[in-house]
């Protein structure tokens, strides 16, 4: 009994010190990172440097555009066959092409098949799968390669 009274005024005794410790000090002011500076714009008269990017981000567009049909294939190959390794790694690898192209109904497609295949549930998986399947072939489409052979 006499250990547990003194377990309790050494609570009590440091309680209060504490308290007295947080009232004693101020916290420091917040810390504010330093403000990057934004970085110059482009040149008006260089025309070049500022269609350079959308010269490049059509060009990714286009090649997207004239693999899709092979992707396309590959997908519906593992999905048929219920290879889900194979269906995620087609999905990784399509995603990071999309990506770099902006392309975002079909980002979005790819995301929620990703999402899907994680469940390991195979009605969501195909709900997901069909969903892309018609954002690819709308894509091929318009893309112009809608003489593809499907799978």
């Amino acid at each position: 009994m006499p250990q547990i009274a003194i377990i309790r005024r050494t609570r009590k005794f440091t309680g209060r010190i504490l308290q007295r410790i947080r009232h004693a000090i101020t916290p420091p002011p917040a810390i504010r990172p330093p403000e990057r500076p934004l970085p110059p714009p482009l040149p008006a008269d260089d025309i070049h440097l500022q269609t350079l990017g959308l010269e490049f981000g059509r060009e990714l567009l286009h090649r997207l555009l004239a693999e899709l049909p092979m992707h396309r294939r590959e997908m519906a190959q593992a999905h048929a066959t219920a290879d889900y390794p194979a269906l995620r790694h087609s999905v990784h690898r399509i995603l990071g092409a999309v990506v770099y192209c902006d392309c975002g109904p079909l980002e979005e497609g790819l995301r929620e098949l990703r999402r899907a295949l994680k469940t390991e549930d195979p009605p969501t998986i195909d709900v997901c799968y069909h969903r892309l399947i018609t954002t690819m072939d709308t894509l091929i489409h318009f893309g112009g390669n809608g003489d593809y052979t499907d799978s």
